[in-house]
């Protein structure tokens, strides 16, 4: 049995989402019609699917304006409407349909691309391999997760004589005559053709936040090649994803170039930091305050680096801890170090295993260890830690 409801006004409509009543009084009208032919369908489960979630919200309802009642009624109104195969052929909804997201890029789409996946953990060389295609390709792009990394790759490949603009969500430098661009992923452009693509750390398609923006370049650029660089974890969604454009994918896997290896003991105090280690935490505040506690005992100076931190002064910051004649040795850093900086690590010294995800404080994953830890030869911690995270630590 197929129960009937007709809905007239924007009053019917919230009458059914507070009361769950099942008929109401016709009357002349587009909403009567459409809403009557709709009656011929067993669409009420599916209806009232899509009604119950702002049935709390819509309580006292007699304090809402006439604009939020348009709203709802329109937005629950749109589920049902699909199936009227009046409306579906007319084309009305076809922007609403999020199932083929491959389709939404017509310029990648007219060419077969050739897909590198290049995984390994960090410091195997997978990254490099793919600047080199990139250096050599007439026209290019580079997108990473960090403007500080998509500024280094920019300085990189001018000093190669390839000339090449930087853009970022911050700044913008253009090079007369350059062909090939370094840019924060999220100012990707998808409706340019070029030669040679680079997509940096792809597993962070994964990510709750940013996903989307990688999960666009990697369907919407329009290049011969794109090279994407990442965890070898990665591999399976890659290929699920790329499994309806058509396009060829090729793996290759790398090894790490010098083995990790993880200190037996904590380091247990401040008093135990030595020249070439990186203290490593997870908020502005907390880099600040390690720094302040380090340079405390009168040994050491501190550079920061961070991921907001400005290029120019990342950049003096990284110097000053590069160079081997500078006072500040010891470097207090976030997790945007894991993200392909070059810096000379002797150590990495986690002094916290959990961060802030923008949702929640939980514990780091193995991944995300390997990242960080993966730039240098020796892994530490200034803390005394559960039996579970050195069981991730000394899987790395």
């Amino acid at each position: 049995m197929i129960l009937t409801v007709v809905i007239n006004s924007r009053s019917d409509f919230l009458a059914i989402l507070l009361r769950r009543r099942h008929s109401f009084s016709t009357a002349d009208g587009f909403q009567t019609n459409y809403w009557a032919e709709m009656s011929r369908f067993p669409f009420r489960s599916r209806f009232f699917f899509y009604s119950a979630a702002p049935v709390p919200k819509l309580r006292g309802s007699r304090f809402l304006s006439v604009k939020k009642l348009d709203t709802y009624f329109y937005l629950y109104s749109f589920p049902g409407l699909r199936h009227l195969s009046s409306f579906r052929s007319s084309g009305k909804f076809d922007l609403t349909d999020l199932t083929h997201p491959h389709t939404w890029y017509p310029v990648a789409r007219r060419k077969k691309r050739n897909i590198f996946l290049h995984v390994g953990p960090t410091n195997s060389g997978k990254t490099y391999t793919a600047l080199e295609s990139l250096e050599r390709s007439s026209s290019g792009v580079y997108c990473g997760p960090l403007r500080l990394l998509a500024w280094e790759i920019a300085q990189r490949l001018n000093k190669a004589n390839v000339p090449c603009n930087l853009i970022t969500g911050q700044e913008k430098k253009e090079i007369e005559g350059a062909r090939h661009s370094s840019l924060t992923v999220e100012m990707a452009d998808i409706t340019s053709d070029y030669q040679c693509a680079v997509i940096d750390e792809i597993q962070m398609v994964g990510c709750r936040t940013r996903g989307f923006s990688f999960t666009r370049a990697l369907l919407g650029i329009s290049s011969d090649e794109v090279h994407l660089c990442g965890d070898p974890a990665t591999v399976p969604l890659i290929k699920r994803i790329l499994e309806v454009t058509g396009d060829v994918i090729k793996v290759q896997h790398y090894e790490r170039l010098s083995p990790l290896i993880p200190l037996k003991v904590p380091l247990g105090s401040f008093s135990n930091i030595r020249k070439g280690d990186c203290v490593i935490t997870f908020s502005r505040r907390e880099i600040y305050r390690l720094k302040k506690r380090v340079e405390a005992g009168g040994k050491h100076l501190c550079s920061v680096v961070y991921g907001s931190l400005p290029p120019t002064t990342r950049t003096k910051q990284a110097k000053m801890f590069n160079d081997e004649s500078s006072e500040f040795d010891v470097l207090v850093a976030s997790d945007a170090i894991g993200m392909g900086l070059n810096l000379n690590i002797s150590r990495i010294i986690f002094s916290t295993l959990e961060k802030f995800d923008g949702v929640c404080t939980r514990d780091l994953t193995v991944s995300e260890v390997k990242q960080i830890a993966g730039i240098t030869w020796f892994l530490g911690l200034l803390i005394s830690i559960s039996e579970r995270m050195m069981i991730i630590l000394l899987s790395c």
